[in-house]
């Protein structure tokens, strides 16, 4: 979204995660994929280091939702620890990942509209840039301190 590119590219992307995490979602709540959460917890983390990275150099958009389908899938065994910790009751459990999928794709679908505006409404000024370079740096070091926390280097 920071790097430009129209709504159509970007609801590609936001698709391409949310049916990646669908895919590992629904295969964790099966029990037919599990990965170590240390391991998934420090993948997202990193992630989202790559992802802000990628803002302060990456020029062209249009192929981003092939490295987002890759990140969701990790996304989604994340979600699946979440809803797994809930402990879903079995029954519509089809129905009740549906609902759950369908939620996450509408609500990152208005939240990303919403931030596409104002992202758009902020070029216009000469300080744009800076605060994309900025923003990107701010969740280059959040993103490295969640992983830090992750792997035991920061308690």
């Amino acid at each position: 979204m920071m790097l430009g590119g129209g709504l159509g590219i970007l609801f590609k992307v936001v698709t391409a995660f949310t049916l990646a995490h669908s895919i590992t979602l629904s295969l964790a709540v099966l029990n037919l994929v599990s990965l170590p959460t240390p391991f998934i917890e420090s993948a997202i983390a990193l992630s989202v280091v790559w992802v802000a990275a990628e803002n302060l150099w990456r020029k062209e958009v249009r192929h981003r939702w092939l490295l987002t389908f890759g990140f969701g899938l990790i996304h989604g065994l994340g979600f699946a620890g979440i809803l797994q910790e809930m402990n879903l009751a079995t029954t519509n459990l089809a129905l009740t990942l549906a609902s759950f999928n369908i939620g996450v794709e509408i609500g990152q679908l208005c939240v990303v509209t919403i931030a596409f505006f104002a992202v758009r409404w902020l070029q216009k000024y000469s300080w744009a840039l800076h605060l994309r370079h900025w923003v990107s740096l701010g969740t280059i070091a959040i993103g490295s301190f969640w992983f830090a926390q992750r792997v035991g280097l920061v308690f």
